[in-house]
């Protein structure tokens, strides 16, 4: 590929084609219309053998098939109408981030009436205008914010200029974009499939189904049962008030953190205390520390953290519960694949009828089942080492998503 910068050229593009690309209306290059909803009290109209289609259902690449159906009757009886395979479905109006999403319709079907249907006329290439779309989501979406206008409509959609060049080059375009999102659904299907088999092999340790061996090939003593207390400490912080809060320093973190980096997600909206403050509970009642493990008990009750590094930072109390000095016959990294897979346990020490809450009275008389020490640390090593090759490919996945993010930057103009 060869790097351009006049203005209709796109800044990457396949050498063997020259020459400028023009902007054509979607009305120039294709029939745009839209699908109707039959009459919902009327039963005869439901349940039949025809998809139909809703923008809740657009967002994927391809769409093959619909969450409702209706019948010839409800088809004739209303403005719904059906769609030829490949015709590009957009979203004009839905609920969130639905409004500008796109997909390719790859059955025959009807759709309700948010939905714009896009029918290309010979020599534009699907994939090619699909990916276009798809890159143009924000700019679609900013359509419906001017003045009034909270919707996208046909007409809006109609005006839209797409950048056209020689069907050749279009199919190529598409052919390599194509290529890469073949790779990314390779990768998570990967993925999906080593998530799916941890939680089955979870399931067969924790009911000891299975059971890992001794060196000498000798089984493990029978798993105990313990509380939470006797094999751990549990506490929460001290009490930082509002008068504590500063714009930079020592970042202070509630449940809503501590959720966000369980899922590997960059902590936005931190609040601060002074590293004075942070130092002045650190040398009276002790902070998180390595080996800790920090469990969220309001909000999104029991997601379970282990500190894994010495970044500093303190935690509101009431919105997180502290479990520290675990006793010398307990692995950390088992234990908290344990809480993790004992949610209903921990669930129902909740207090609370409208605003659930789990409590350190409550946490200290849950009892659970703990192998001897050797066997914790096989069970943990082995999750452990499937937990690192799921992490391989999301970062997998996560490149290949910038490389495609990056491409439909630089293959269009």
């Amino acid at each position: 590929m060869s790097k351009k910068l006049n203005k209709n050229v796109p800044k990457l593009r396949f050498p063997e084609f020259k020459g400028d690309w023009e902007y054509l209306k979607i009305e120039d290059i294709a029939s745009v219309t839209s699908g109707g909803t039959p009459n919902r009290s009327e039963p005869s109209f439901w349940n039949g053998n025809i998809p139909w289609v809703t923008t809740s259902e657009i967002g994927q690449a391809e769409i093959h098939g619909s969450v409702e159906k209706i019948t010839e009757k409800g088809l004739q009886n209303s403005s719904a109408k059906i769609f030829k395979k490949d015709t590009i479905l957009l979203a004009m109006y839905g609920q969130g981030k639905t409004r500008g999403q796109v997909s390719i319709l790859k059955i025959e079907a009807a759709t309700n009436q948010a939905c714009a249907a896009i029918a290309l006329k010979s020599g534009f290439n699907l994939q090619f205008v699909y990916y276009f779309l798809f890159k143009e989501y924000e700019n679609l979406r900013g359509l419906a914010n001017d003045g009034s206008q909270k919707n996208l409509t046909a007409g809006l959609i109609k005006q839209y200029k797409v950048p056209v060049t020689h069907i050749n080059e279009q199919e190529k375009i598409a052919s390599f974009l194509g290529a890469v999102d073949r790779r990314l659904t390779q990768l998570r299907r990967k993925q999906e499939l080593l998530q799916t088999y941890k939680r089955g092999v979870i399931q067969k340790l924790f009911s000891q189904q299975i059971r890992f061996t001794q060196p000498d090939g000798s089984p493990f003593p029978d798993w105990e049962e313990k509380t939470l207390e006797e094999v751990c400490d549990i506490t929460s912080s001290k009490r930082v008030y509002l008068h504590d809060y500063v714009k930079e320093g020592i970042p202070f973190y509630r449940g809503k953190e501590i959720t966000e980096i369980k899922k590997n997600i960059k902590p936005v909206d931190i609040l601060y205390i002074t590293e004075d403050r942070y130092q002045e509970f650190k040398n009276k009642y002790g902070v998180p520390i390595i080996g800790d493990i920090l469990i969220t008990a309001v909000g999104t009750l029991g997601n379970v953290l282990k500190i894994r590094n010495n970044e500093k930072f303190y935690f509101k109390d009431g919105n997180l519960i502290w479990l520290r000095k675990a006793n010398k016959n307990i692995n950390v990294d088992f234990l908290e694949i344990l809480l993790e897979n004992s949610q209903n346990q921990l669930l129902k020490t909740s207090i609370g009828s409208t605003q659930k809450a789990l409590t350190i009275v409550g946490l200290k008389k849950i009892s659970l089942f703990f192998p001897y020490l050797e066997e914790q640390e096989k069970i943990a090593n082995f999750l452990t080492a499937i937990d690192r090759k799921i992490e391989a490919i999301s970062s997998q996945i996560d490149q290949t998503e910038q490389l495609k993010k990056g491409l439909l930057q630089k293959m269009f103009v």
